[in-house]
């Protein structure tokens, strides 16, 4: 079973991938052409969605190419044979499936606001993971206004909370900061603390 720390209430983080690995992977998808402006959605009171690019609320770009299937492989194993059975022992419950996942990139003053990742349209997203792939760069925290705690990007390092936690992307000062992001999700509705 994958060691984990308890960051704050509900915040957990894990070593899910080596810098070497990281590395690797920054360095190929830097050199891809295909990131464009990442977008936002917002639901009406009809209960529609829509997504859009808000650069007031999000500023960061999303990688849209198939030429990273083998990073999303990966990622995928990572989260199917040390994520979700590390859940399971946590927050004792067996996620099945996660989705969604995204390469994202921030460049110099790129952020996103604070924000929860589930809500209308949204609610079997239980749990959000922010893996960092690397932390050469300055700025770029992950905020949680709510419980007063900011992770510190560290090259390899996953956190999971829970996908309704207030929580944004502080903006990079300066360099680039690459991360892959997902969702774990569940049928049912589950009640937290």
């Amino acid at each position: 079973m994958i060691e984990y720390r308890d960051e704050t209430d509900g915040v957990i983080s894990v070593s899910l991938f080596d810098a070497a690995h990281c590395r690797k992977i920054v360095d190929r998808v830097s050199q891809l052409d295909h990131w464009e402006p990442a977008q936002v959605r917002e639901t009406d009171e009809q209960g529609r969605s829509e997504s859009f690019t808000h650069p007031e609320v999000r500023s960061t770009s999303i990688l849209v190419s198939d030429q990273a299937e083998d990073v999303y492989r990966s990622f995928d194993l990572a989260m199917d044979e040390a994520l979700k059975p590390l859940v399971k022992k946590v927050w004792k419950i067996d996620f099945a499936e996660h989705s969604g996942t995204q390469l994202l990139k921030y460049g110099p003053a790129d952020h996103y606001v604070p924000h929860q990742d589930s809500g209308p349209g949204l609610e079997s997203r239980y749990l959000s993971v922010v893996c960092y792939l690397n932390d050469n760069f300055l700025g770029g925290e992950t905020s949680f206004p709510g419980c007063g705690y900011t992770a510190k990007p560290k090259t390899g390092r996953a956190i999971i909370f829970p996908s309704h936690y207030l929580h944004g992307s502080v903006p990079v000062i300066r360099g680039e900061k690459f991360v892959i992001v997902s969702w774990l999700r569940g049928p049912v509705a589950i009640k937290w603390i």
